[in-house]
């Protein structure tokens, strides 16, 4: 009798550790996905930010070749490189990306996109 009694509750405790598994996997799994969109994002904006501090120094197709070097480092998805747009003045320097990041997920064979996540940088500094 305790037999049966001892597997019934090993079930439960499988059954519980399989979806307290889930429970805290899947937002740990999302995370692990996510947060690199969100790092490239800053990592870009810091860069745009320095170089608007020295723009005085640099041509501005210096400035967009390190930022388009950048880009392509951290793998930012952009149709063209004209998608990033410099902007000088007389005393202000202006750089502007608008992109989306698409967070997808395999299943079997089968992609799914899940969600799409859009990123505006933009600096504006006086030099």
């Amino acid at each position: 009798m305790r037999l049966i009694k001892c597997r019934n509750q090993s079930g439960m405790a499988n059954a519980a550790l399989i979806f307290l598994c889930l429970v805290i996997g899947t937002p740990l799994y999302f995370a692990y996905r996510i947060v690199p969109f969100y790092y490239n994002y800053y990592e870009l904006i810091g860069l745009m930010e320095a170089e608007a501090r020295v723009a005085s120094e640099y041509t501005d197709v210096r400035i967009r070749e390190i930022v388009i070097e950048k880009i392509r480092n951290l793998n930012i998805p952009i149709q063209d490189e004209r998608d990033f747009q410099l902007n000088r003045s007389a005393r202000y320097i202006t750089m502007y990306l608008a992109y989306t990041e698409e967070l997808w997920v395999t299943v079997g064979k089968k992609d799914y996109k899940l969600w799409e996540f859009p990123f505006v940088a933009e600096v504006e500094r006086e030099y």
